[in-house]
């Protein structure tokens, strides 16, 4: 929609203007910059209009799920995928703020109807080898130096073929740990990793 505003405006201009002029440049930037700043405030006032209409809400996620939104069921897939949206948007968000050393984070949103989904975007902390090795154990530490127990598949993941482990931050918050040992079999290969936090204000 934007894109065809701004080609309406060009063509409009060209219309109206001689853009071989040198002259005539200043007047156009300006001519521009006000018709698109006026049909931008436009837009933006409809879709916060369109977003608020109960009408559109139905007709937008009806189209979505090819029915008409009907049961508990229809609300709590919609409500998946908008926390999922958003969960993305998030995600890309925090990459960003880390690389600028910005010292602020946005949440993850959390389904309110549900929590029994197969599958959502989560948050946590990747480790991973250069090289192929064999796992020997996975040992988890809480603040107290006191090992927890931890099962694959529940509490972390591993993925062989990327020679990475995945540990969940939402599980490692829950059990408190502060400390995760990996032992390899590289010559006995043992390396503890730290996790530390980082508090956003």
């Amino acid at each position: 929609m934007l894109c065809n505003i701004i080609q309406n405006i060009i063509e409009s201009i060209l219309t109206i203007y001689d853009i071989t002029k040198p002259q005539s440049k200043d007047i156009i930037f300006q001519y521009q910059i006000a018709i698109l700043d006026k049909k931008l405030k436009n837009l933006q006032d409809m879709v916060v209009k369109d977003l608020c209409e109960v009408k559109y809400f139905y007709h937008c996620f009806s189209k979505l799920l090819k029915r008409d939104i009907k049961t508990l069921d229809d609300y709590k897939i919609i409500e998946r995928i908008l926390c999922d949206y958003n969960n993305i948007l998030v995600y890309l968000t925090n990459l960003n703020t880390i690389k600028s050393r910005l010292y602020f984070q946005f949440n993850h949103l959390k389904p309110l109807f549900i929590d029994d989904y197969s599958c959502r975007i989560i948050d946590g902390v990747v480790i991973k080898f250069d090289d192929s090795v064999y796992l020997e154990s996975v040992k988890a530490f809480n603040y107290q130096d006191n090992e927890i127990s931890i099962k694959e598949d529940i509490y972390y993941f591993t993925k062989k073929l990327d020679k990475s482990f995945f540990f969940v931050t939402e599980i490692l918050n829950l059990k408190n740990i502060n400390r995760i040992e990996i032992s390899v079999h590289i010559c006995v290969f043992k390396k503890n990793f730290q996790i530390m936090k980082i508090l956003y204000v």
